[in-house]
């Protein structure tokens, strides 16, 4: 039987920040087979795929190809013809000086479906994260969109700067960082007063987004001064005086810092998120993984068991979902636990559990062993059965807390922690080049599996001027053994709470 065609998606990915991308597209990315992506593309992005897409790097940079465009074309016709869910990723939007057209002229003349999810385009988002609105009443009514990289095989250039200027309030000119000589002398010789407001705003819409203000008479020597590199926007008009009153991301409480997230790939999107909701730019680096243990004979015997007990105690989220993912398997419901108390060490442990229908009656307001033991003081469990399910590498704290109580406590291994298979070498170079503000943990293992990924490194040496954010104590005491210095500790051991102490230590000027 011969395979059905597939389908290509040439999707527009916004300019840098990963929430500009649009609903329809990051729905597609999650289904996607094949990425090919391009070098401006917020590779975060690449975190929503499948974990079986075929992920292709394109490369296309100023003066950097790893890829020709008749190639990308061959690719995306050859694996949609192979069944596959195609996406061409391309950063701003497809059709705005992104060659989509060229790559939809191949699709068709190879008889691909397809489809185009447009992108924000720099065009709009960059000046819109500069505090530049292209339009205002009064003040700019009209715009010109123009490219400052035309094709180098063109005898003779097909942007008239000069006439433009003329024409247009506000002019917004894409990848002319390279030729801002010539373009701010072309816009002057229009006859442009050389008192219009200019600005030119590098890596528009990332963390380290800078912005170059001036004039058309002095811009020039600021840019050349600010070593500008591309991607930048240049954005000329009156309009651009309107910034200083409309600035808002690089207000944002963690604007210009980069932090690294070591939390595991499936629970820190929405740490990453949160983060990047404060201005900060982010390197997901995970440094552990959860997997399951060893054997499932001991907890699905435990499942089977399960009414000898009188109390359950959770102490993390992922014991949550290992035992709700083994009592499915072995067709059991909740109310086999019908009569059962319920204890979780915090709150997101709480709200899992109420996920599946299970109210905790124990759920400590500070969330570490200890003071779930003091919790179960408040009553009598002597005599009691007690059933823990924890990761195999949890310590000795609690159950011994609870012996010393008189209870009969048995604990089961839900789930294990190993160190995630990870490249750590560009995160290993950000580092050493000191590009990093802050990294994050939110468990002892992810400090650890850490430690472990840097094969050696001093640490003390490799997080010089790093400033380093535990989620709570216990973690805390894990990095301080190593003689690293934490400077935030969150007061609510919680990620909500451990983004706001981030938020409150930069806000205090430290």
């Amino acid at each position: 039987m011969k395979k059905s065609i597939g389908k290509a998606y040439i999707i527009g990915a916004g300019p840098g920040d990963p929430g500009l991308i649009t609903v329809k597209g990051l729905k597609l990315l999650k289904v996607a087979d094949v990425i090919v992506y391009d070098h401006l593309v917020n590779q975060n992005l690449l975190d929503y795929a499948k974990n079986d897409a075929k992920k292709v790097d394109a490369g296309k940079q100023v003066g950097k190809k790893i890829l020709e465009q008749k190639e990308i074309n061959k690719l995306l016709v050859k694996e949609a013809k192979k069944g596959k869910v195609v996406i061409r990723l391309k950063g701003g939007d497809p059709f705005i000086f992104g060659r989509g057209g060229e790559e939809v002229e191949a699709l068709a003349q190879n008889g691909i479906p397809f489809e185009v999810v447009p992108g924000v385009t720099s065009a709009v988002a960059v000046p819109a994260y500069a505090g530049i609105p292209l339009t205002q009443r009064g003040l700019a009514s009209s715009v010109a969109l123009v490219t400052g990289h035309e094709d180098p095989t063109k005898e003779i250039p097909t942007v008239n700067f000069k006439k433009i200027a003329q024409s247009v309030d506000t002019l917004v000119c894409l990848m002319g960082v390279g030729e801002i000589d010539d373009i701010i002398k072309q816009i002057r010789d229009s006859g442009k007063s050389p008192e219009t407001p200019v600005a030119v705003v590098e890596r528009g819409t990332y963390s380290s987004q800078r912005v170059i203000q001036g004039k058309l008479k002095d811009i020039l020597p600021k840019a050349r001064n600010a070593r500008l590199k591309p991607p930048a926007v240049i954005i000329v008009g009156e309009v651009v005086g309107l910034r200083q009153t409309n600035l808002w991301f690089e207000s944002l409480p963690l604007f210009g810092k980069t932090v690294v997230v070591t939390r595991p790939k499936e629970q820190a999107r929405p740490f990453t998120d949160q983060l990047e909701q404060a201005g900060a730019q982010v390197i997901p680096f995970p440094t552990i993984k959860v997997a399951t243990p060893g054997s499932f004979k001991s907890i699905d015997k435990k499942i089977n068991h399960i009414k000898e007990y009188d109390h359950l105690v959770f102490t993390s989220v992922n014991g949550v979902k290992a035992f709700i993912s083994r009592m499915q398997r072995l067709r059991k419901d909740i109310r086999c636990l019908n009569g059962i108390k319920i204890a979780a060490i915090g709150e997101m442990t709480a709200h899992v559990l109420r996920e599946h229908f299970l109210c905790p009656e124990i759920v400590p307001e500070t969330f570490t062993s200890k003071h779930l033991a003091n919790e179960f003081k408040k009553g009598d469990i002597k005599g009691k059965n007690l059933l823990l399910i924890r990761s195999e590498l949890a310590n000795d704290i609690l159950p011994g807390q609870l012996r010393k109580m008189g209870a009969r406590v048995d604990e089961v291994s839900a789930y294990t922690v190993r160190e995630a298979n990870v490249d750590s070498k560009k995160v290993k170079q950000l580092f050493r080049n000191h590009e990093i503000d802050l990294i994050t943990f939110t468990s002892p293992s992810t400090f650890t599996g850490f430690v472990s990924l840097m094969k050696g490194e001093p640490m003390a040496k490799l997080l010089k001027g790093v400033k380093v954010a535990a989620i709570g104590p216990v973690t805390r005491k894990e990095i301080t053994k190593q003689g690293i210095r934490v400077s935030i500790t969150a007061l609510k051991h919680t990620v909500p709470g451990l983004v706001d102490a981030i938020i409150a230590y930069y806000q205090s000027g430290r």
